[in-house]
């Protein structure tokens, strides 16, 4: 499947998944971001992008048929939710950030920021756990249909408002290059390997 530069990787609803393990580059305990391009299709269930791979200090995105969900958590006893309105249409490219700076978490799509800000400054540790992207931490249920392209987390430093903003506008008018990363960027998906392959 082309995606927003080469190819986009496929999730097919059921049993596809990326799993990662367990690394200090998922301890997220200042500024982060993670952004992506995504095409579903299928906008009127459940379905996550991205969550480290437990139940207790987590980070967790998900679509919600209306709203972006996120979680961020210290632990179990000890963890936030905030939802982002919003309205997708099915088989069509979306940009998507989350970022955190200075305990401000905000959401954009297409270089847009929905909802109002969020605070939140817990700090999610996979312990173990990892991170998962397209299926839920227990690996069982809210698989992600769809697409995924240019997949990108920050750890130290996160996307500015007009750094979202400029990403959307070079993918929307096509002149979108494979995503660099810098010092901070600790996962960088292209996505341009052949189906059902291991090479991302």
């Amino acid at each position: 499947m082309d995606g927003i530069s080469g190819k986009a990787r496929y999730f097919d609803g059921s049993s596809d998944y990326i799993a990662f393990s367990d690394s200090d580059d998922w301890t997220w305990p200042g500024d982060f971001s993670v952004d992506f391009w995504v095409k579903l299709n299928d906008v009127g269930t459940t379905q996550v992008i991205i969550n480290h791979a437990n139940d207790g200090a987590f980070f967790r995105l998900m679509w919600n048929a209306s709203q972006w969900d996120v979680y961020i958590a210290n632990s179990v006893s000890d963890w936030g939710s905030q939802t982002f309105s919003d309205s997708l249409s099915s088989n069509v490219w979306y940009h998507v950030a989350v970022t955190r700076t200075s305990g401000t978490v905000r959401v954009f799509r297409d270089g847009t920021q929905k909802g109002s800000d969020w605070t939140n400054s817990r700090t999610p540790n996979p312990d173990s756990g990892g991170v998962k992207i397209g299926i839920s931490y227990s690996g069982a249920g809210a698989n992600l249909n769809g697409y995924l392209d240019e997949f990108r987390v920050n750890k130290g430093s996160a996307l500015s408002a007009d750094d979202v903003a400029n990403i959307y506008r070079t993918g929307r008018d096509s002149r979108i290059g494979q995503t660099i990363g810098d010092e901070n960027t600790k996962l960088l998906l292209h996505s341009n390997g052949t189906n059902a392959s291991t090479t991302f």
